[in-house]
């Protein structure tokens, strides 16, 4: 199912489709989108693109998705009933960046709004733990995706001098991270991948 996280109409779409085949145990939200530009030049419309993809669509997800996630309640209500423990623990992934930490130049937009998805990601962890729903972050190093590939590079040869590995990212790293945190049942992690913070 392609869904634009960005558009009020097919997002909703989207969840009433997801909806009706309830309930759902693992979220990853990986969507992504970067631009590199000094930030004295930056448009308004620059920065609601930003927004709307790297940020709002996760806040939009974290508030949404827990309903279609297994009732781990005896009743219908969050706040009331009893924690039923014979449920596997729903998990909602996000993604920051390593471009946080490294403060890259002529990514400000991308590195805030990841910033911004580090923190939403700690505050959903402390209000959705009372709902057995762990919430956790991947912050990885590059990865070849679209995105990387649009990055100069120069760009990415600055990217990579200034980590711990001059190698990419690759998704088995990012499926262990996961599988840990299932064993571990963390929630409110940040994992960092190679960066040289």
């Amino acid at each position: 199912m392609a869904v634009d996280l960005c558009d009020d109409r097919s997002y909703q779409e989207a969840l009433q489709e997801l909806r009706s085949q309830a309930p759902w145990h693992l979220l990853i939200h990986a969507a992504g989108q970067a631009a590199i530009q000094p930030m004295l030049l930056l448009s308004d419309m620059a920065w609601e693109q930003q927004w709307q993809l790297n940020l709002r669509a996760a806040c939009r997800l974290v508030r949404d998705f827990p309903r279609l996630m297994p009732r781990l309640f005896s009743s219908a209500e969050p706040n009331q009933g009893e924690v039923m423990t014979n449920s596997p623990r729903p998990m909602i992934v996000l993604f920051s960046t390593v471009a946080v930490p490294l403060v890259l130049a002529g990514e400000t937009p991308y590195a805030v709004m990841k910033a911004a998805t580090e923190q939403l990601t700690r505050q959903a962890a402390k209000e959705l733990a009372p709902m057995g729903i762990a919430v956790n972050c991947l912050a990885p190093g590059p990865v070849d995706t679209p995105l990387w590939r649009t990055v100069p590079a120069t760009a990415q040869q600055e990217v990579l001098e200034r980590l711990d590995s001059s190698t990419l990212t690759t998704p088995e790293e990012l499926y262990q991270q996961i599988q840990s945190w299932y064993h571990d049942q963390s929630t409110g992690a940040i994992a960092y991948s190679r960066a040289s913070r």
